[in-house]
């Protein structure tokens, strides 16, 4: 039987509202019947989806199919023409190489950091094994594995510099002097001297006073950059 909230009277099915006061009549029968706000069970595995949708799912089982068609393509000819495998594993870890960075993107494209180191050990991996496969691990150590850190602790740097200048102008000249900085660094390791990256140094670092100087001339005028 259901009751008036408000007058507490006990009160037949066949009124909707009390005769009383003229407040509407919650009946408990028809409350159960309706569906409820939210599920009384929640499985936990069902509301955590993956972060590719079914477009990106579609675009890996194509890439995985043209990958695994080209690499027995790649390896059926080298193996036909020469008799052994030669240029076909190159050839095979390069499509690997871009199968893994592709399905990494579209998996943990909602997860950049996770992303990110990722594909610095992908990349840091394939360099390693195309150095073996072509020379022999020659260029690697002394090359491709200098220029590769100093990538990681340049973007490092960036990182945390963008985090205190907020400025869109001081970025623009981090970016400049990150990048000079960098040339500068593959310039020591290839070349073993400060050769080339002389050129770009004497544009870059009169670029980046003067639009250090032009930054703080504005602020002084209140001028927002």
């Amino acid at each position: 039987m259901p009751y008036c909230i408000h007058c507490g009277v006990k009160l037949n099915h066949r009124y909707s509202n009390c005769p009383l006061c003229q407040i509407p009549v919650e009946f408990p029968e028809k409350r159960k019947e309706t569906n409820p706000l939210y599920p009384k069970d929640i499985n936990k595995i069902s509301i955590i989806k993956g972060q590719a949708n079914s477009r990106d799912i579609n675009t890996i089982h194509f890439l995985r199919f043209i990958t695994i068609l080209t690499i027995l393509l790649t390896t059926g000819i080298n193996y036909y023409l020469k008799g052994v495998l030669s240029w076909s594993l190159i050839s095979t870890i390069s499509l690997i190489f871009i199968y893994m960075i592709v399905t990494a993107t579209l998996h943990l494209k909602r997860n950049p950091l996770l992303l990110y180191i990722y594909l610095n050990v992908i990349l840091g991996l394939y360099l390693y094994l195309l150095d073996v496969l072509i020379i022999g691990l020659d260029w690697f150590i002394f090359y491709a594995l200098p220029c590769f850190i100093s990538i990681q602790v340049i973007s490092l740097i960036t990182k945390i510099l963008f985090y205190f200048i907020k400025s869109k102008l001081l970025r623009s000249v981090t970016l400049l002097v990150v990048t000079d900085i960098f040339l500068i660094l593959i310039n020591l390791i290839t070349a073993r001297g400060f050769t080339w990256s002389r050129i770009t140094t004497s544009i870059i670092v009169p670029t980046s006073l003067y639009l250090i100087f032009f930054y703080f001339k504005s602020r002084s005028k209140r001028v927002v950059i």
